[in-house]
């Protein structure tokens, strides 16, 4: 008699995730629901067992891609007509859709009532939906990067000392959830993360510890360049 093998209640776990995402681009938002709803579930699971990084090593899954799946899946819950009528066929839709206040996610929806639209299409109808409610100051630009708790918390830990290969990790990490950044991109993270160790070094301690001078001279010269990134990316 052969020896029988036995399935752990964690293989079954990880076997259920890959089965679902097999079939995901059979369905795409009824996919990412349906993986949002597991990680959820099997996150309340494994996180108080601290094995919640183990099981989305074993799925290959970031938790920045899984926070993703289960913030939709969230949204989902209670607003299962509005995301089903914007017809949302791809990551680029779908972050686009979730970055609007709801009350414009609604409106969206009943301009395309389920109706297939090219990206294209689909980004001049938020454009549009926008210029008419004049609402671009309520967009939560948070969303528009999908730098989650998780990517400020690698960003955080990080000394910053190769900058280079950081923002290099950054982008890998957005094209991961579906922002599918180019090359170029690179090169702008690094700007970004240049800022984020300029403002460690310049936080309130060091910059208390400099005379009153001292402190006059590098206000203004920060002021200027200030000046000058903001109008670089007009």
């Amino acid at each position: 008699m052969g020896t029988v093998l036995q399935v752990t209640d964690f293989e079954a776990d990880v076997a259920e995730y890959r089965s679902m995402e097999a079939k995901i681009t059979q369905d795409f938002l009824n996919g990412v629901m349906r993986l949002g709803e597991i990680l959820k579930r099997q996150r309340d699971k494994y996180k108080p067992k601290k094995q919640w990084l183990e099981y989305l090593e074993k799925v290959g899954r970031t938790v920045t891609t899984a926070n993703q799946f289960i913030r939709i899946y969230e949204y989902s819950e209670t607003n299962l007509k509005t995301l089903m009528s914007a017809n949302l066929t791809g990551w680029e839709k779908l972050n686009t859709f979730l970055a609007l206040p709801e009350e414009l996610r609604e409106k969206l929806a009943l301009e395309i009532q389920g109706h297939e639209v090219t990206a294209e299409e689909f980004r001049d109808k938020v454009i549009d939906i926008k210029d008419d409610e004049n609402t671009d100051e309520t967009i939560d630009d948070k969303d528009l990067l999908p730098i989650d708790d998780s990517l400020a918390e690698m960003i955080g830990q990080s000394t910053l000392a190769d900058i280079h290969f950081m923002a290099k990790k950054l982008i890998e990490e957005f094209n991961k959830i579906g922002k599918e950044f180019s090359p170029g991109c690179v090169v702008i993270a690094e700007g970004f993360l240049g800022m984020e160790k300029a403002i460690r070094d310049l936080d309130k301690t060091n910059f208390k510890k400099l005379s009153a001078p001292e402190k006059k001279y590098w206000k203004k010269v920060i002021k200027d360049q200030l000046d000058r990134l903001l109008n670089s990316v007009k």
